[in-house]
């Protein structure tokens, strides 16, 4: 049997949930859940009352069965920066390489509080060679942190950030 993890998006007026399948790229969705996000809990994607939003989420998950531990967060702010780029082909091991080097270019800001992240999207053919499709991430570290200790008190262990 896979592992499952469980996903989460928190929002402003609704969390979602789905228990998936982890590590996949078409998972099987175990169980899928909404409920309403405890008014002024998020803001700007920041979990702001983390004590009465951990126990409305404990209780959902004990409603729905789901006691796994390993989650992946889905977070929507505006402090998150994405950047669509194209490099040149490389193998999979160095296309982190290549973006940390590259990374002050793609965000042409003070990034040392940010933490660079990316997902590879398709391989393209184009005039100059076979070229890379990714998706970047900056994400301020102090968001990362947020959700880095309301896990912690939920016993929760991060697998991912979307």
């Amino acid at each position: 049997m896979s592992k499952k993890v469980i996903s989460i998006e928190t929002g402003i007026l609704w969390t979602k949930v789905a228990l998936v399948e982890a590590n996949r790229k078409s998972p099987h969705v175990y169980d899928v859940f909404r409920f309403r996000t405890p008014e002024h809990a998020i803001e700007d994607g920041y979990i702001r009352d983390k004590e009465n939003f951990a126990k409305i989420l404990k209780e959902e998950l004990t409603k729905h069965q789901i006691f796994e531990t390993a989650v992946n967060f889905s977070i929507n702010s505006s402090k998150v920066i994405t950047r669509e780029i194209s490099i040149p082909f490389v193998k999979d091991k160095q296309i982190e390489n290549v973006v940390n080097a590259q990374a002050r270019e793609y965000f042409p800001m003070d990034i040392s509080s940010y933490t660079i992240s990316f997902r590879k999207m398709d391989t393209v053919e184009t005039p100059e060679g076979k070229q890379l499709k990714i998706l970047l991430f900056a994400i301020p570290d102090n968001l990362l942190t947020n959700y880095c200790s309301f896990a912690e008190t939920m016993g929760l262990e991060i697998e991912n950030f979307e």
